[in-house]
C-alpha cells in the first residue's frame, strides 16, 4: 500500500515536472519571439475576475498552507505597489500551485492575471496551455500554446505540446 502511494506521488511529480520544463527559463529577453498579442487581443486586467482562494479543505494542512502563502504573496505584491513583473510572477506562482492541486478554475484566473501583467513572458500562456489541455479544452490549449510559441519560437517543448494538442483535435496536418 505504501509503495503504491509513493509510486503514485512520484508519477504526479514527474508529470508536473515534464509540464513545467518547457518554459522554465524566466530570463528570456522580452519580445524575442514575436508579438505579445499573437492570436488574441491583449488581456485587459480591469476586466479579469479577481483571484480568490478556492475551498482548500480537501488539501492536507501543509499543502493548504503553501497555497495560502502564495495567495498572500500576491496580495502583498499588489498592495505594496510592487513592480509589475514581481506581481506577474506572484500570480504565476499561485497559478502553478493551484494547478498542481487541481484547482483548475482558480489557476486559470491566476495565469490570466500573470499574462495580462507580463504579456511578453512565454511562461504564462505555456502553463495555461497545459491547464486547458488537462481540462480537455483543446481549442483553448492550442491558442495558449500558439501565444507561447509566438513569444519564444524556438522552444521545442512548446512545439511538441502544440503538435500534440493539434493531433488531439484531429488536425494532423497542422501538427508538423
Amino acid at each position: 500500500m505504501r509503495a503504491g502511494r509513493f509510486a503514485g506521488g512520484l508519477a504526479a511529480i514527474s508529470f508536473f515536472c515534464s509540464v513545467t520544463a518547457g518554459c522554465a527559463d524566466p530570463d528570456v529577453p522580452a519580445g524575442t519571439g514575436g508579438p505579445a498579442t499573437a492570436n488574441r487581443a491583449p488581456l485587459n486586467l480591469a476586466e479579469l475576475p479577481p483571484v480568490s482562494l478556492p475551498d482548500l479543505s480537501r488539501l492536507a494542512a501543509p499543502a493548504a498552507a503553501q497555497v495560502r502563502a502564495r495567495y498572500r504573496t500576491v496580495q502583498d505584491a499588489v498592495e505594496s505597489d510592487a513592480p509589475t513583473v514581481e506581481i506577474a510572477n506572484a500570480y504565476g506562482a499561485l497559478g502553478l500551485i493551484l494547478m498542481a492541486a487541481e484547482y483548475f478554475d482558480s489557476a486559470a484566473v491566476s495565469y490570466w492575471h500573470a499574462e495580462a501583467l507580463a504579456p511578453r513572458d512565454p511562461r504564462w500562456p505555456y502553463y495555461l496551455g497545459h491547464l486547458h489541455r488537462m481540462m480537455e479544452e483543446r481549442g483553448a490549449a492550442i491558442a495558449a500554446f500558439e501565444r507561447a510559441l509566438a513569444l519564444r519560437s524556438s522552444d521545442v517543448p512548446t512545439l511538441v505540446w502544440l503538435g500534440r494538442a493539434r493531433l488531439d483535435e484531429g488536425r494532423p496536418e497542422l501538427a508538423e
